[in-house]
């Protein structure tokens, strides 16, 4: 439900998980910044995209004639998000990849653009890089218990 809705899902068992579910959403509506991001990959000439986004499910992004849209979700105050985006890229200081970030706030749709031309590779990088990796890997072990609980490996 709550991916379907775009947002959290609060099971409520019993009356006394009523007042926790409350606070539990109050806290979650107080900490977005805003509940529905998208991001744009736009490809620079002579650069393409080597496989899926890591850590994504592939229902949540698109091709596109200029590169990829991504829906990313809600983005949290003081949570930073990591996005793998596999590349094959020329070598030289010529930019690679446009990336647009469109998100609502306060009644209108903001846009904030950069370019990526860096070319350098730190320990930040491979975190994400296996963090993400990660995220695909369960995802894919998720998607293989068919309903009966049983694995489907194809």
């Amino acid at each position: 439900m709550a991916k379907e809705g775009n947002g959290t899902f609060g099971f409520i068992p019993d009356a006394l998980i009523v007042g926790t579910n409350f606070v539990n959403s109050v806290a979650n509506i107080l900490s977005s910044y805003c509940h529905k991001t998208t991001l744009r990959l736009v490809l620079q000439p002579g650069c393409s995209f080597v496989g899926d986004i890591l850590g994504f499910e592939k229902s949540a992004y698109h091709e596109e004639s200029w590169g990829r849209m991504i829906d990313i979700g809600p983005l949290q105050f003081g949570s930073p998000r990591e996005i793998v985006i596999p590349m094959k890229i020329p070598a030289g200081e010529n930019p690679y990849l446009e990336a647009v970030i469109t998100f609502p706030r306060e009644g209108r749709s903001h846009n904030l653009s950069i370019i990526g031309a860096d070319r350098v590779t730190n320990e930040k990088c491979i975190m994400a890089y296996y963090r993400s990796l990660g995220i695909t890997k369960a995802l894919t072990y998720l998607h293989a218990i068919d309903t009966n609980g049983k694995y489907n490996f194809e």
